[in-house]
């Protein structure tokens, strides 16, 4: 079993980096105002399902305590079990049909089998057709009392205004490296595994504020040893050597030179780098850049959590580069990166980006 169904949130307290949101949830349940429709919205592995299944259980518990699930009762137990035949999850990218949606409206009439409420979670709900999302709107306009939507998406935009509206909508955040740190911590702590403070914050960082990703990437660590984690050990899952050919790569095209800046991309190319990797970083490491320049050195710890070795390379770097310039080559690397899936080479687009940018403005 993987570390992130193991220790899936069972509580709102257990949900890592949306304090907002469980507070929220836990008074109207705690004060049983509940409303017939939720919309929770964010990048994926954030909490959002788990959060839909936690605030099922609490409006159904036998037993709450300030709004938060007992865990304990029969009906949180069928919950946590996965066989509660009133908590129906829907996954909107395989569901998108019109019958189904016309199904849904003609079975969320019947009362629930057990429970006080039905609740229905569709996630991924902006795949849905848009004779689905006309189908599903005219059970949220005429909603039975006993029902609750629970309606999750990675892509708001893509939803219609009209089903926005009538539902209670929720903005989850990605998760701070701290709240990553904690969590990573308690789960190394439970499974009887020595990492270091150090070895967790890369892991955070390398997650980029999913706890699902994290924890998976926790996960492929820890199959790799069986009680001490090495930081050799977490090299092997998240290489150092990438850092070192991004520097050179950005000093170079700071100094308007493509040869070097090419030669230092192809070496991260031949030591097994993917491309997609190597440009999420070094967007990460040029944004860290642009912070440090608008803050000056007093800023770094308070607004850059810096993933380079030497504190003094970020410095040396900034010293090279104006805030504009390197505005400029944040938004070339990001059209860079929205170019990898379209062309066979990957590497293509950061070889293209490199050229232009090492050719730009002196």
């Amino acid at each position: 079993m993987t570390l992130y169904r193991k220790y899936r949130p069972q509580t709102f307290s257990e949900i890592t980096g949306q304090r907002h949101v469980s507070i929220t949830l836990q008074t109207e349940v705690e004060t049983k105002n509940i409303a017939h429709a939720y919309l929770f919205c964010g990048p994926r592995g954030i909490g959002k399902t788990s959060t839909a299944r936690i605030f099922a259980k609490a409006v159904n518990c036998l037993q709450p305590k300030k709004g938060e699930p007992c865990t304990v009762c029969e009906n949180c137990v069928a919950i946590q079990e996965g066989r509660a035949l009133d908590l129906i999850e829907i996954d909107g990218a395989s569901n998108r049909r019109i019958e189904e949606a016309r199904d849904l409206r003609e079975n969320v009439r019947f009362l629930p089998s057990k429970f006080p409420y039905k609740v229905y979670i569709i996630d991924e709900v902006h795949m849905l057709t848009t004779e689905s999302f006309n189908a599903l709107l005219k059970t949220l306009e005429e909603p039975p009392k006993h029902a609750i939507f629970i309606l999750a998406t990675t892509e708001v935009n893509k939803l219609p205004k009209t089903i926005i509206s009538r539902c209670q909508r929720f903005d989850f955040s990605r998760a701070s490296i701290e709240d990553l740190v904690s969590r990573l911590q308690f789960i190394s702590q439970k499974e009887g595994r020595e990492v270091s403070v150090p070895s967790l914050k890369r892991i955070a960082r390398a997650g980029g504020g999913s706890m699902r990703d994290a924890e998976g990437i926790l996960g492929k660590i820890f199959s790799m040893s069986e009680k001490k984690i090495t930081e050799d050990i977490v090299d092997i899952v998240l290489p150092r050597q990438a850092v070192e050919h991004i520097t050179k790569v950005l000093s170079a095209l700071f100094q308007h030179q493509a040869r070097e800046a090419l030669m230092a991309f192809e070496g991260a190319m031949e030591e097994g780098v993917d491309a997609d990797d190597f440009l999420k970083d070094t967007i990460e490491i040029a944004r860290k850049l642009l912070l440090l320049k608008s803050t000056g050195p007093k800023g770094l710890p308070v607004l850059i959590d810096v993933d380079i070795e030497n504190e003094g390379e970020m410095l040396k770097l900034a010293e090279l580069v104006s805030e504009k310039r390197i505005i400029t080559v944040l938004d070339r690397f990001i059209i860079a990166q929205s170019r990898l899936k379209l062309v066979d080479i990957p590497q293509l687009p950061v070889e293209m980006a490199i050229v232009e940018l090492a050719q730009g403005e002196k």
